[in-house]
């Protein structure tokens, strides 16, 4: 099932270490989300809702049985440019990687989340998130209508 294809290769490739290589990443993703779901419908309309990991798996899966050439070659690439775009995410139930990945924070940011989520216990909202120590703040308050609590 296409669904969970490439769980590890989406997690690497979504803490790119290096803007150059992200901006590859949202190149070659941007171009695949515009092959694959533009054929059949606006861009905006697409995207117009974020959507959580398991959200865009089945929109992805059903647009797949109604003809849409997603392949085990494309799908990494479009639900990683889908979460890194127009993703949505739990702060009390996500992993690490898709919170890095959802609000464009460092690996090391997301995983101080976690583990400060797991010491302390579920972020009331994002007033709560901002208190982390060590994280970078600025960068959340970017990120901050991906973020449910």
């Amino acid at each position: 099932m296409l669904v969970g294809a490439g769980v590890g290769l989406m997690a690497m490739t979504a803490v790119a270490s290096s803007p150059a290589r992200q901006d590859a990443q949202d190149d070659k993703g941007a171009a695949a989300f515009t092959a694959v779901c533009s054929k059949c419908h606006p861009a905006d309309r697409i995207v117009a809702t974020r959507r959580t990991r398991s959200q865009w798996e089945e929109i992805l899966d059903k647009m797949t049985k109604l003809g849409a050439q997603v392949t085990d070659d494309n799908y990494d690439t479009l639900i990683t440019y889908l979460l890194s775009r127009y993703g949505k995410i739990n702060v009390n139930r996500g992993e690490a990687k898709d919170l890095a990945m959802v609000a464009s924070i460092s690996a090391k940011d997301a995983e101080t989340i976690v583990k400060y989520r797991t010491e302390h216990g579920d972020f009331a909202d994002f007033d709560a998130l901002s208190k982390v120590p060590g994280i970078d703040v600025k960068v959340l308050e970017e990120h901050k209508a991906a973020l449910d609590f």
